[in-house]
């Protein structure tokens, strides 16, 4: 039973944070569209945004790995990547071509 009960407080600690991962991905798309209201039409311009925003990440990455770079940073750029796929595959839905 200190099993079952373990198991279901972790579960719940995920969830909590995945509720706050997906908040902080929402406030960031949110941002980033009042910063960039226009968002490319083609799916390649779409996702070369999305490739660039991963770059970064990489390189926040390769800064806390190898350089004085901080977690937040990368946290940082993770985030922004996320909020661009979640800005394409919003945009997908209004296309006509996709759906």
């Amino acid at each position: 039973m200190a099993e079952l009960f373990g198991y279901l407080q972790l579960a719940k600690k995920e969830r909590n944070m995945r509720e706050k991962i997906y908040d902080l991905i929402d406030a960031e798309l949110e941002k980033a569209k009042s910063k960039h209201p226009f968002f490319p039409v083609n799916p390649v311009e779409r996702c070369a945004i999305m490739a660039e925003e991963a770059g970064e990440a990489i390189q926040a990455a390769n800064d806390l790995r190898y350089d004085a770079g901080t977690k937040e940073d990368f946290q940082t750029e993770l985030l922004h990547t996320a909020a661009m796929c979640v800005r394409i595959l919003e945009a997908m839905e209004h296309d006509e071509k996709c759906n």
